[in-house]
């Protein structure tokens, strides 16, 4: 390979990390998703077909590929540098693999032109395959880029993120044969660019129409939000420079709720373990209190208010009897007998009802759990103190349910890009939506400005109001067509009050979660037996 061709392949590689990134939210030029994997596309048919070259082209789709990851999530390293490592560099890494299929499919097709599509069962495939096993890390999901323009895709209540991943990718490939007929002087040139554009347009003036026509549904429910604006690494926790004592966090949070609260008001949430003390988790009720005069003040306070439901993000611990749980964490005490769990805990506390706690379910890898220990458990000691323990999780998706049997679903942080886990409250009954969160781990940076407005995704997913509770930035709420209604700002105390619709009708999408991964395999199964078959003739 000449090395004028290596340099326009890797300028090339940079370009589609530029395109991906520029469309990717904040940003407001998400058009640039439609061709932003055409860079990529015209690597490999330069590549040709005479040798594989594997190699190479491994190396051009892996640099844009880790650029993108790059620009897009660098600020996870002011959380966990190892953790950045892994989501910026594994996870282009991982992102490689659909790539390479494509490689190998068109390849072995002898470029035929519709050999081209086939990147894009693969890549859905990859995706639906990344959302589901334990080292999940979906941020990146291409339909996600699509959040702040939900009038655009008002049809992800049918098929979910992955429906925009299909239409960006087809989009792409489209794109890019646009690009090669135009080169190659074909006729079908006019028809390739007016195919390209319909597919590009056509589900947004569809969404366009959607969003104008599509009227809320549902009951009025007041709904009061916290922003306490405490940072987590000076002011949380004992031995930070600016540590704020448990009894004042504590003291903030009820002020601000006792000012934000109406006396018509439904709900109220609190931030991602925001509860300052320990909550040891025990079936008799009674034993909740011992010892624990903040939690016992929290009761009474819940209790100063019984038209209210609390939501309110905690640490939690239930002890055993041996290491052996259901769940299969438990972890030694000074006690040979005694073993104890810990969990990211929603609470729900409400007068007259025993508390209920929810545990969350969806865990980041290498900071809440390590995924496959009997694997990588070896790695443990090297990320130091970054994984301390993994902490239990929760099997079911039991929304919380009010006296007057208003059902919700209670969502922590990382959760809330999962479209298809999100719909099985919904499925159980949930008709709001409840985010509570901890994004100040990130900074003032775009992180936590993508966790919110993916958000806005879920509610068009559902159709349901949205109610998002951050330490620090960004609270907020959120409507069925996923417009922001109302949000706060990064570094600031803030509380919202607004009356959101209850609505716990299910969406198609509620219904068949996210089909288009099964289908994407077994489009995935379709190529490969072509690629493998192979094609020996040119088109």
């Amino acid at each position: 390979m000449k090395k004028n061709q290596r340099l326009l392949f890797f300028s090339l590689s940079v370009l589609s990390s530029l395109l991906l990134y520029l469309a990717w939210p904040v940003s407001p030029l998400f058009p640039l998703i439609f061709i932003g994997f055409a860079p990529l596309l015209y690597i490999n048919e330069q590549l040709g077909t005479e040798r594989l070259r594997l190699w190479s082209f491994s190396l051009y789709i892996y640099t844009a590929l880790a650029l993108f990851n790059i620009f897009t999530t660098w600020w996870v390293w002011n959380s966990t540098p190892p953790g950045a490592l892994f989501a910026m560099l594994v996870n282009a890494l991982l992102m490689l693999i659909p790539w390479l299929a494509y490689r190998f499919t068109t390849y072995r097709m002898k470029m035929v032109w519709w050999s081209h599509f086939s990147i894009v069962p693969y890549f859905i495939a990859f995706e639906y395959w990344h959302l589901n096993w334990e080292l999940s890390w979906p941020w990146l999901t291409l339909g996600n880029s699509a959040a702040l323009f939900p009038e655009l895709v008002q049809w992800y209540e049918y098929t979910g993120v992955l429906g925009g991943s299909f239409w960006i990718l087809i989009s792409n490939v489209l794109a890019f044969l646009c690009f090669v007929y135009y080169r190659k002087k074909r006729a079908r040139f006019k028809s390739m660019v007016y195919l390209a554009l319909s597919v590009v347009l056509l589900p947004a003036f569809y969404s366009y129409l959607r969003y104008l026509t599509y009227e809320e549904q549902g009951t009025g429910k007041e709904v009061v939000v916290i922003q306490p604006n405490i940072d987590p690494y000076t002011q949380k926790y004992p031995g930070t420079k600016n540590f704020i004592p448990y009894d004042e966090q504590y003291q903030r949070l009820e002020k601000l709720s006792e000012d934000a609260m109406g006396s018509n008001t439904d709900f109220v949430l609190w931030p991602e373990t925001s509860f300052p003390d320990d909550i040891v988790e025990d079936s008799d009720t009674s034993k909740l209190f011992a010892g624990n005069a903040m939690f016992s003040e929290l009761i009474r306070f819940v209790n100063k208010h019984p038209a209210t439901a609390f939501v309110i993000g905690a640490d939690s611990y239930r002890f055993f009897p041996s290491a052996k749980t259901d769940e299969g964490i438990a972890y030694p005490t000074q006690n040979p007998t005694v073993f104890y769990t810990p969990y990211n805990t929603g609470l729900f506390l409400e007068k007259g009802k025993a508390p209920i706690f929810y545990h969350k379910s969806k865990l980041v890898p290498g900071v809440e759990v390590l995924p496959y220990p009997e694997v990588l458990g070896f790695v443990t000691s090297g990320l130091g103190d970054m994984v301390v323990a993994s902490v239990g999780k929760q099997k079911l998706r039991t929304p919380f349910k009010k006296n007057d049997s208003t059902s919700v679903a209670p969502i922590i942080c990382y959760e809330s890009i999962y479209g298809e886990f999100l719909g099985e409250y919904v499925k159980n009954g949930a008709g709001l939506i409840f985010i509570i969160t901890n994004d100040a781990w990130w900074g003032n940076t775009a992180g936590h400005k993508q966790h919110f407005h993916y958000a806005r995704l879920r509610a068009i997913e559902q159709r349901k109001c949205v109610a998002r509770a951050a330490n620090t930035g960004i609270s907020g709420f959120i409507n069925q067509r996923g417009d922001v209604i109302d949000q706060s700002n990064y570094d600031e105390q803030r509380t919202m009050r607004h009356t959101l619709l209850y609505y716990p009708k299910p969406t198609l999408y509620t219904l068949i979660g996210d089909l288009s991964g099964p289908v994407a395999l077994l489009g995935t199964l379709v190529f490969l037996i072509f690629g493998i078959v192979g094609k020996k003739t040119h088109e």
